[in-house]
């Protein structure tokens, strides 16, 4: 007898299962499941004793599953209906994801209906998704045999001798994952028409299994556009193009002060706009999502503005915090520190006040380990060549700054707006780079093992959800962060790491995908990388440690 509990409930079988039949769920509520601490598709055969945990929509175990295989069934339907139509699909706005045709074909909402129909189709025949492994020499012919050059280029970095495919019906596509058991399970989604592509929405898990609304963000979309539009005039859309640039010594350093040149353009441009109304601004606020690079690049904006004759003065919201008694408790008893009502509002806004008006204020140094000290510094704007910089993931929320006038202040956003993908039909996620990033900087400087910082993840996005992604259309500047090089110098940092974590630990299968992020990279030495590049802030050596 084989011993199973199944979502806690004890049961015994006399001869191995597969999961599906072991769940009986004929309204397809479950997507995936973990087994004895793997994430495991419903197609999985139990052949021992096994703790089951099983995930709908509602959970973030079960998002990947359901969008790598939403993706599949859209794909398949441009196919059955389209098949010269390639489409690419990226990360966008109102957390979706963007489709076009990578040979320029407009998607009409003629083209739209016709394929969701096409999909409904598909849905409803439930076809199963059948998971097939071949050697690579086969792959690459039948890569060939269906138009797939760009899965046929990467296949060359696979650093395993075989690969998957999943077969529905009589379509194959290979989307780097797990999938769901069969096309039935894919009851949610919208398609959404925007020249010359379209968006599509699906389930979230921090939205309870249901599809957020579309919400319009011109601001950013224009900053996922230009990113889109660098990428593409540098040729770095895709990891193989990527990897080409690293190919010789002096290509690299090319591609290195290339992507640092952009920086230094985007910042010439920030200085431009700042200088352009100095006589009206008093405070730069910086705001963006962990491990966006804020402090570097906070320091360089400094620099810039340096060198135009304007002097910042740098104030750190961390010394406006409450007692420790006085930080407000989240849902599970701890202490909230990325609460607005963590800070002293009344303190802060009082000294932005007077700093604007040119008085001088004494700033808090608040020390985590001794919060009772009196230690302070003295802060003043002199003359009109002067100008305040705040960063902090409440730095564009109007609350926090509410004494200093609209007018008096230029706000930032900055974050990574990765445009990569690893072939047309599977992006990078925007999201796992900035864990990447965060987890390099946690395992260097603070000496945090990798699956710990992995665990933290969660809090870490709530907290974005919660206070800053709602304020970048307040921005009046978009500070893209991504060096296209750096996946190439954090595969070097931090995957020998990854891949010493047991396959037995939890949250394994969040370390397997990164690890699948980066095993296409080329590594790439950190020895060309100028010291006041954004990358040094989580790898070391930054000039402004």
């Amino acid at each position: 007898m084989i011993k199973i509990n199944l979502d806690g409930k004890d049961i015994r079988i006399s001869q191995p299962a597969i999961l599906k039949d072991l769940i009986k769920d004929s309204s397809h509520k479950y997507i995936c499941a973990r087994v004895n601490g793997y994430i495991k598709e419903l197609n999985y055969l139990i052949t021992s004793n096994s703790k089951i945990k099983l995930f709908t929509i509602k959970d973030l175990d079960a998002t990947n599953v359901y969008t790598r295989s939403l993706n599949y069934l859209i794909c398949m339907a441009f196919y059955n209906l389209y098949p010269k139509i390639k489409l690419k699909i990226t990360y966008s706005i109102s957390r979706c994801f963007y489709a076009e045709d990578i040979n320029g074909t407009v998607i009409t909402k003629e083209m739209i209906n016709k394929v969701q129909n096409e999909m409904e189709k598909i849905i409803k025949q439930d076809y199963i998704f059948e998971r097939l492994k071949v050697k690579n020499k086969i792959a690459k012919s039948f890569y060939k045999k269906l138009g797939f050059n760009d899965k046929l280029e990467l296949l060359q970095y696979r650093p395993e001798k075989s690969t998957h495919f999943y077969k529905v019906n009589n379509y194959y596509n290979y989307f780097y994952g797990y999938m769901a058991y069969s096309t039935g399970y894919i009851k949610s989604y919208k398609l959404i028409l925007d020249n010359p592509g379209f968006f599509i929405q699906y389930p979230r898990a921090e939205n309870f299994g249901n599809i957020p609304k579309f919400e319009n963000a011109p601001i950013y979309k224009k900053a996922l556009n230009d990113s889109a539009i660098w990428a593409k005039e540098m040729e770095c859309e895709s990891i193989v193009q990527i990897n080409k640039k690293t190919l010789t010594k002096k290509r690299s350093i090319d591609f290195i002060n290339e992507c640092e040149a952009r920086h230094s353009r985007m910042l010439c441009e920030l200085g431009d706009k700042i200088e352009k109304n100095i006589n009206k601004l008093k405070l730069i606020c910086v705001a963006g999502p962990s491990s966006s690079g804020k402090t570097t690049f906070a320091n360089r904006l400094r620099i810039e503005l340096l060198s135009r004759g304007i002097h910042p003065i740098m104030i750190s919201l961390d010394n406006y915090y409450k007692p420790i008694n006085e930080i407000p408790k989240d849902n599970k008893g701890d202490y909230d520190f990325e609460c607005l009502e963590a800070l002293k509002l009344p303190l802060l806004n009082k000294h932005l006040e007077d700093v604007v008006k040119g008085k001088e204020i004494k700033v808090p140094i608040y020390n985590f380990s001794n919060p009772s000290t009196n230690k302070f510094t003295k802060v003043k704007i002199s003359n009109n060549k002067q100008i305040v910089i705040i960063e902090g993931i409440h730095a564009l929320n109007e609350k926090l700054t509410y004494k200093v006038k609209k007018e008096n202040k230029f706000k930032i956003y900055i974050s990574p707006q990765i445009q990569i993908n690893i072939d047309n039909e599977n992006p990078l996620s925007l999201t796992d780079f900035r864990l990447l990033r965060r987890i390099t900087r946690d395992n260097k400087f603070r000496n945090i093992p990798p699956l710990r910082t992995i665990k933290m993840w969660p809090s870490v996005r709530n907290g974005e959800f919660r206070w800053i992604y709602q304020g970048i259309e307040n921005a009046d500047y978009v500070f893209n962060s991504f060096l296209y090089y750096e996946l190439n110098i954090l595969k070097n940092k931090i995957l020998p790491q990854l891949e010493k974590i047991d396959k037995n630990e939890p949250l394994y299968e969040i370390n397997e995908r990164l690890i699948r992020m980066l095993k296409f990279i080329r590594g790439l030495s950190d020895k060309y990388v100028p010291c006041n590049s954004l990358i040094k802030e989580f790898i070391g050596d930054s000039c402004f440690e």
